[in-house]
């Protein structure tokens, strides 16, 4: 992770999928505090597309963190396909495991 980190701090022509790359690393390794500030900085540089949003959503998703992952839903443009069932997919995980049929 560091590695990969330095390397894109040292890149000086970002494309939105190293963006994304980024942001998706940062939340595999489980730091979503860096997560959100490389998504952050990639919609400063206006270097993001719904695959940037999509992929902040999931990290918040499997972080448990549904109140952040709501919030970004809510200020994204346009959720596809694959943000609702990102949404779903993280609020049945977040269901108690006790609900009885």
């Amino acid at each position: 992770m560091v590695d990969a980190r330095r390397m894109f701090d040292r890149m000086t022509d970002r494309t939105t999928a190293s963006w994304n790359t980024m942001v998706a690393c940062c939340c595999k390794a489980g730091d979503i505090v860096s997560a959100r500030e490389v998504f952050d900085a990639s919609l400063q540089a206006t270097a993001s597309n719904v695959v940037s949003w999509n992929t902040m959503i999931d990290g918040y998703c499997k972080a448990c963190r549904m109140d952040a992952a709501r919030n970004l839903f809510d200020r994204m443009g346009l959720p596809d396909i694959v943000t609702w069932n990102t949404m779903i997919a993280g609020h049945v995980v977040m269901m108690p495991t006790t609900v009885t049929m």
